[in-house]
C-alpha cells in the first residue's frame, strides 16, 4: 500500500508537507503542492480516512437516521442532506428505523463507538428522552424533526413550525371559502398536536371548522378511512400529512365522480416529487423534505466546522429556507 512517506519521497518534500497539500493548507508553496499531486497521481495514493479520523479522534462521516426512506418526504430529506455534505466531502452513514425507537437507540449507540463528526436525525415519537442515554457526548446531533428538551451542548433541533406549517395549508383553504376541512393525520406519527393546533387557530380565526381523521401513510388506507369520514362529515376540504395519502384521497374522489378543485380542494403537506404527478397536481405546504434536509445538514456543518475558515454558512438563508410556504396547483384553485 501507498503511504505518505512514499508520496514525500517521490515529490521530494517533507511528509508534513504531503499531509497539509492532503488537508488542503494554504502553508505550502505551489510548486512544492504541485509535486506532491503529481506524486499522489503517479503513485495512486488515496488517503485512509478511518486511519486519519481516530488519530484526530473524529473522521468525516456523519450518521443520518430516518424513519422510513421508501417515503418520498425522507427521500427528499436524505437527497437534500447528500447535496450539502458531499460538497464539504463528508461521507454518509445511513441508517432506516422503520420508526422503531429500539432502532433508533441502537443506531446512535454504533454511532457513538465509531467517533463521526455527527448525525442528524429524523424521529415521530412523542417523547425524545428514551433516546437520552444513547446519544454521543463527543459529537453534535440535530434533529431533524425539531422540538425541544433533551438538554445538553451538543444536542440541537432544526427550528421550523409544523404549526405554522399547518396553520398556513388550513388558512389557505378557508380564504377559498372551505367551511369545513378534514385533517387526514399519519397514524406514522405519534400525536402530532404541533400540526392540529394550527388548524385550530386558523378555525378559530375564520370561523370554519374541522375534523380529524387518522390512517396509515399509505394510499389505499387512506382511500378507506377518508371514504369514512367523507360520508360521516361531508368536508369541502383537506389537508394530508403526506403526499402518499392525498393520492388515494384523489383516487377515490375520482370514483366517487366528486370534483377538484370544484367540491373539494385539498393541500398536502411536504411538496414531495409526488405533488406534481396527482391529477390535478397537489397542492402543497412547504418546508419540503429536501429543503428540511439541506438546512440540517448546513447547521450541523456550521456546528461541526465553528472553529474553521470554512465557517462560512448564512443561518438567515436556512431560516427563511424553513418559513411556511404554499404553493398553489390544480387541487385548490
Amino acid at each position: 500500500m501507498v503511504t505518505l512517506k512514499d508520496v514525500a519521497k517521490r515529490a521530494g518534500v517533507s511528509i508534513a508537507t504531503v499531509s497539509r497539500v492532503i488537508s488542503n493548507s494554504d502553508a505550502v508553496a505551489d510548486k512544492s503542492r504541485q509535486r506532491v499531486l503529481e506524486a499522489i497521481e503517479e503513485l495512486g495514493y488515496y488517503s485512509n480516512e478511518l486511519a486519519r479520523g481516530l488519530r484526530q479522534e473524529k473522521i468525516n462521516a456523519v450518521a443520518v437516521i430516518l424513519p422510513d426512506i421508501s417515503n418520498p418526504f425522507f427521500a427528499d430529506m436524505l437527497r437534500g442532506i447528500d447535496d450539502v455534505l458531499s460538497t464539504c466531502s463528508y461521507c454518509i452513514l445511513f441508517n432506516n428505523t422503520d420508526n422503531n425507537i429500539q432502532v433508533e437507540k441502537k443506531c446512535l449507540e454504533n454511532m457513538r463507538s465509531m467517533a463521526l463528526s455527527g448525525a442528524l436525525v429524523y424521529c415521530c415519537h412523542k417523547s425524545l428522552d428514551e433516546l437520552a442515554p444513547s446519544l454521543p457526548a463527543n459529537s453534535d446531533t440535530v434533529f431533524l424533526s425539531g422540538g425541544s428538551g433533551l438538554q445538553a451542548d451538543n444536542i440541537h433541533f432544526l427550528s421550523f413550525s409544523r404549526k405554522d406549517t399547518a396553520y398556513a395549508a388550513a388558512k389557505h383553504l378557508y380564504d377559498l371559502k372551505r367551511q369545513k376541512l378534514l385533517l387526514m393525520l399519519s397514524s406514522f406519527r405519534q400525536d402530532d398536536n404541533e400540526f392540529t393546533e394550527g388548524i385550530k387557530k386558523a378555525a378559530e380565526e375564520t370561523g370554519g371548522s374541522y375534523c380529524i381523521a387518522t390512517s396509515a401513510d399509505n394510499e389505499r388506507d387512506a382511500s378507506r378511512v377518508f371514504g369514512q369520514a367523507y360520508a360521516a362529515e361531508h368536508p369541502d376540504g383537506v389537508i394530508t400529512e403526506s403526499d402518499i395519502q392525498a393520492m388515494g384521497i384523489l383516487s377515490w374522489l375520482r370514483t366517487g365522480g366528486i370534483d377538484v378543485p370544484g367540491d373539494i380542494s385539498m393541500v398536502g403537506l411536504g411538496n414531495t416529487s409526488l405533488a406534481q404527478c396527482t391529477e390535478p397536481a397537489l397542492t402543497s405546504a412547504a418546508p419540503s423534505g429536501y429543503q428540511i434536509g439541506m438546512a440540517g445538514a448546513n447547521q450541523l456543518l456550521n456546528l461541526i466546522q465553528k472553529d474553521s475558515k470554512n465557517f462560512l454558512r448564512d443561518t438567515k438563508t436556512l431560516e427563511q429556507m424553513l418559513l411556511p410556504n404554499i404553493i398553489v396547483r390544480g387541487t385548490s384553485k
